[in-house]
């Protein structure tokens, strides 16, 4: 994967990435040793073109630079693990990648579905804290709001890029879901008073 990664392309990522913030020197370099760790034994098939993880714990060290990396969109962090999500996906030349099967990967040739995101919804420890903790939505209600949300999100042919833009959509479609929801139960709430008043 390494002789597709090449240093134009992280010269662009790194381009685009600092439209969000400044980048620094170590900060690079933290982010070039990390890709070339995770690609330096890999064969160049798409499968492998995929975004990928590192314990964040590896990064006790530098938590200066993983700083930068998340705030300028570089990595994001979830739970234990730290994503590098696969911002080369599109500079890449394809043409060299070799392909297992059919399947295509979001951000890479095609976007995907609600549906393709499921299993990192259901997994992801920051959308399951936000559940619980802002919208006191327990680990058993969960998987039918995140079903819900698929389900609507499906209804409409939407699609991400990424599981990041999959994730953050997901946010905001809870909050305005319950903040809808709040309001429904206020007026319910109004309209009981009523009756019990006899108006």
């Amino acid at each position: 994967m390494l002789e597709l990664i090449t240093l134009k392309i992280i010269y662009e990522i790194f381009e685009e990435a600092e439209k969000n913030g400044k980048i620094g020197a170590y900060s690079k370099m933290l982010y070039i040793n990390c890709l070339t760790e995770n690609f330096k034994n890999k064969e160049a098939l798409i499968i492998n073109a995929y975004e990928f993880s590192i314990k964040s714990n590896i990064f006790n060290k530098y938590t200066t630079q993983l700083n930068e990396l998340m705030n300028t969109g570089l990595v994001r962090q979830d739970g234990e693990e730290v994503i590098f999500p696969a911002l080369w996906g599109k500079k890449i030349d394809r043409s060299k990648l070799k392909t297992v099967n059919a399947v295509a990967i979001p951000g890479l040739f095609q976007p995907g579905s609600p549906n393709f995101f499921k299993k990192e919804l259901l997994e992801s420890v920051r959308l399951k804290e936000l559940l619980a903790m802002k919208y006191k939505i327990g680990p058993e209600k969960q998987p039918e709001m995140i079903d819900l949300f698929i389900a609507e999100q499906e209804t409409f042919e939407k699609t991400y890029q990424s599981f990041q833009e999959c994730l953050k959509h997901c946010y905001y479609w809870m909050e305005s879901y319950n903040q809808n929801k709040f309001k429904k139960e206020e007026v319910q709430k109004v309209v009981s008073k009523s009756r019990l008043l006899g108006e």
